[in-house]
């Protein structure tokens, strides 16, 4: 079962610490993500998407391998690369592959000038293991939004109202 999953935080480093948390929770297989974002409210009241990993780098780099790899066989390696990898960004740029970008503007609606949220999609999350993998963060968010079962909403919400 998938969950959607976004946590606002009071500072952008806060929210890279998520993150980074998130990541070492997937190698441990605690998680497996499909998509990531940091959406971030300026001080000015404008917000910022990073989507982790970027679709433009993933579709250049995918682009660059393959053409170069038929390139290779038709002779000319190097220019079906660069022709894959500027086909591949372009791509990339237009692909929406899981978190719409809807879906995080209405979120960044909800954050205060200077905040910022974790957002990300995970196709299975043991919620046990998060909460272990979060404890050092236990109480720095707030759940913005939770595509989960009410029992395990209830319990996440209570982590991060909980104080250390």
């Amino acid at each position: 079962m998938s969950a959607l999953i976004a946590i606002a935080v009071p500072c952008l480093s806060l929210a890279r610490a998520w993150r980074a948390r998130l990541w070492a929770l997937q190698r441990a297989f605690g998680v497996d993500l499909h998509d990531l974002a940091l959406v971030i409210r300026t001080p000015r009241g404008r917000w910022r998407i990073r989507r982790s990993p970027s679709p433009h780098l993933a579709g250049a780099l995918g682009g660059a391998f393959w053409s170069a790899l038929v390139g290779g066989l038709m002779g000319a390696p190097l220019l079906s690369a660069l022709l894959g990898a500027l086909a591949g960004a372009a791509y990339g740029s237009r692909v929406n592959f899981g978190l719409a970008a809807v879906t995080l503007r209405a979120l960044a609606q909800e954050l205060a000038p200077g905040e910022a949220a974790i957002v990300f999609l995970a196709r299975r999350i043991d919620l046990a293991a998060a909460l272990a993998e979060w404890a050092p963060l236990r109480g720095s968010g707030r759940l913005l939004h939770a595509e989960l079962p009410n029992e395990d909403a209830a319990i996440l919400r209570q982590f991060l109202d909980s104080v250390r």
